[in-house]
């Protein structure tokens, strides 16, 4: 008669029992890969975010004071011989502005005048020697020099209507009020300054946009005078 002896099972050998443990293993490590990558891609975004953020700024803040500039430089017109006359074009009414849209008019056109950077750019021509409205870069130069928008191949461009002639409503500093002094006339207008910055050789007008250009308006109250 032959009998089996009585005992536990015999346990698993250490190999068999590592190969169990084999996918909990590839699972972990590929969580871990998953994590990384994904951290990964997130800088980068962020980076690239970041990047587009401070140039969208830098954009903004030309774009601002190329507008600026256009005020500055219409000011800086009418405060020459010519202002009677830029006064006379405007009230003839015959350009159209995008200030005073849908104004109706009583019988006469409503008084508008475009002051294009074109125009000013040729009277600083004239009077400081050649010398441009908006200096370029020298982007062939080793360094690169820049220019009045920094080491780009910027333009920049603005246009200045000049709308709503009506009375200064206080006397001007340093004129006679009550004396048998030659009174002046002086008018009050209203400046609206688009400015923008685009690529440069893009041949959109300033007025009329571009898909890669920004645009900022502006707008001042000055006195013109003394006038006829």
């Amino acid at each position: 008669m032959v009998t089996a002896k009585s005992g536990n099972r015999r346990p698993a050998s250490l190999p068999a029992r590592r190969a169990g443990e084999r996918g909990a293993a590839v699972f972990v490590v590929v969580m871990v890969l998953t994590m990384l990558t994904a951290i990964g891609i997130f800088a980068i975004r962020a980076a690239s975010m970041a990047n587009l953020s401070s140039g969208y700024d830098r954009q903004n803040t030309q774009n601002h004071y190329v507008g600026e500039y256009g005020l500055l430089s219409a000011v800086a017109e009418l405060s020459t011989t010519k202002r009677s006359a830029y006064v006379e074009k405007m009230g003839k009414g015959v350009e159209t502005c995008t200030a005073t849209k849908g104004v109706k008019s009583l019988g006469t056109g409503i008084p508008c005048y475009h002051l294009y950077a074109n125009d000013v750019a040729k009277a600083v021509s004239t009077n400081f020697s050649g010398r441009a409205l908006f200096e370029p870069a020298n982007m062939k130069s080793s360094p690169i020099i820049p220019g009045s928008l920094g080491a780009a191949e910027l333009d920049g461009d603005f246009v200045v209507e000049m709308t709503d002639p009506g009375p200064v409503g206080l006397p001007v500093a340093g004129t006679d009020v009550g004396g048998s002094a030659a009174k002046f006339r002086y008018l009050q207008v209203t400046l609206t300054s688009v400015g923008q910055v685009r690529p440069a050789g893009d041949p959109a007008a300033c007025n009329a946009g571009s898909v890669v250009a920004g645009n900022e308006a502006g707008r001042a109250f000055v006195v013109i005078g003394p006038l006829p």
